[in-house]
């Protein structure tokens, strides 16, 4: 065994103290052979330590779970991937011609052109997705189908809502006969009153002026989100198993698990990221495959990271929205002493002038966010302001570097996206690239190498 996984638990614990964050659990497959560790609190106002059994949210590692219920459901013969959503989806009628088509496989590949979010609340009955589709059907779309990687939950909702109608079963239902049950994961939750029947890491926020953590108060976002991943819960170790079924054939044919983690949307943006499978995001480290997801809901963070060629699967959660920090220190750790690499940090990243960022300067945005770049006398910004995002509560001011034509990254506190932390840091980068798309449905773009935003005129 590795020296890492030896001392899990203590890698763990240290990031977390050091951080000064809540609390953590992670689980690694490596070779067959299951580690797991936590540390720190579920709640910072009860004290009851994190175990390896404790179920945090999911966030948008969700998606994979619902992208896992759309492919069982192909397998059945019960979808069909480059079948229109529409004719499974009764209330889908969408404003926009161009829409009215979409396939299945470009919602899974998150390049429909859907609008991204819509944070409205329709209640905890049946037909809350069904209410959910009603609200997409009237939002003009973000770009052509097919055109651009654009991370949507919009699309996601969209399939939740095909799952109900193919299966005859509310969507959490269907978790459960698809994917719960069949992998025997009983801790797998899409419900708050679920949750009741574990030990829950409750997601935790700061306060301006308060260096402390409080529990965050609205725990659980909207129902009707569930499929895009507001409600979903369950232990790290319940990640691995399904990524672990992909990796042994026991939930999916062999040939649509590797269609999944498969490219099917290439990437806007020239960094790692090479693009998206069937819900899958894929990356390149160094000459490695790497299949991912990553998660945040309310007052949490999660790191799904999967190496099929060596069979490596990694889940962290963190019941803090900063949690990347951790991820760039345990998971980072992880993965160069078990695979010899791990993501760029900004130590490997061009420096490029300022007179390269032209095309960028101004204002972009979608449904939640608004994002400026400027050049100010003391260099290059992003400023961040929120829109209809309660996930997104302020607004963030964030030094940029430029790294090509129509290009820069955000390194130090800028991945992070929260800006009541900012002794917290990270040599990790996101990326931003300028996308020009001509023609009806096009425009000018800012990609951050899933997420687009329109240029605002």
């Amino acid at each position: 065994m590795s020296t890492i996984l030896e001392t899990l638990s203590a890698k763990l614990a240290a990031s977390i103290a050091a951080h000064r964050l809540p609390g953590a659990a992670i689980a690694v497959l490596w070779k067959g052979q299951l580690y797991e560790a936590a540390a720190g609190v579920t709640n910072s106002a009860t004290g009851v330590p994190v175990t390896s059994d404790t179920i945090f949210p999911f966030g948008s590692i969700s998606k994979t779970i619902t992208a896992t219920m759309v492919l069982r459901l192909v397998d059945q013969g019960k979808l069909g991937l480059d079948a229109p959503a529409r004719s499974y989806v009764p209330e889908f009628d969408p404003v926009e011609p161009l829409l009215a088509d979409i396939t299945i496989r470009q919602l899974l590949s998150h390049c429909s052109g859907l609008v991204g979010t819509i944070f409205q609340d329709t209640g905890r009955n049946e037909d809350a997705l069904a209410r959910q589709i009603v609200l997409i059907n009237s939002e003009p779309m973000q770009h052509r189908p097919g055109a651009l990687l654009s991370y949507c939950n919009s699309g996601m909702l969209l399939l939740g809502r095909c799952i109900e109608t193919a299966s005859g079963q509310p969507w959490d239902v269907a978790l459960q006969t698809l994917v719960a049950e069949p992998l025997k994961l009983d801790a797998l939750v899409a419900r708050p009153e679920f949750a009741l029947r574990h030990l829950f890491a409750v997601g935790h926020v700061r306060y301006p002026g308060n260096p402390e953590w409080k529990v965050d108060p609205h725990p659980f976002l909207l129902h009707g989100h569930s499929p895009a991943g507001s409600t979903p819960a369950g232990r790290a170790r319940d990640l691995v198993a399904m990524a672990e079924a992909y990796l042994h054939g026991n939930l999916l044919r062999p040939e649509t698990a590797a269609a999944a983690w498969s490219v099917q949307m290439p990437a806007s943006y020239s960094g790692s990221l090479l693009g998206w499978g069937l819900g899958w995001s894929l990356f390149d480290w160094g000459g490695k495959r790497i299949v991912a997801h990553d998660g945040s809901t309310a007052g949490t963070r999660a790191h799904l990271r999967i190496v099929p060629e060596d069979e490596l699967v990694v889940a962290l959660l963190v019941n803090a929205p900063t949690g990347m920090v951790v991820y760039e220190d345990v998971v980072g750790a992880l993965c160069r002493d078990l695979i010899g690499v791990f993501e760029a940090s900004a130590s490997d990243m061009p420096i490029a002038p300022v007179a390269d960022l032209g095309n960028i300067l101004g204002e972009f945005g979608d449904h939640i966010l608004r994002l400026t770049v400027s050049v100010e006398a003391d260099g290059p910004y992003l400023t961040i302001a929120p829109r209809a995002n309660p996930l997104h509560k302020a607004m963030s001011r964030l030094p940029i570097i430029p790294s090509g034509p129509d290009a820069f990254y955000l390194t130090g506190a800028g991945p992070l996206f929260y800006p009541l932390a900012p002794e917290l840091s990270t040599r990790l980068v996101r990326g931003f690239q300028f996308v020009n798309i001509p023609g009806s449905g096009g425009g000018d773009f800012l990609c951050n190498g899933a997420s687009t935003f329109k240029r605002i005129e």
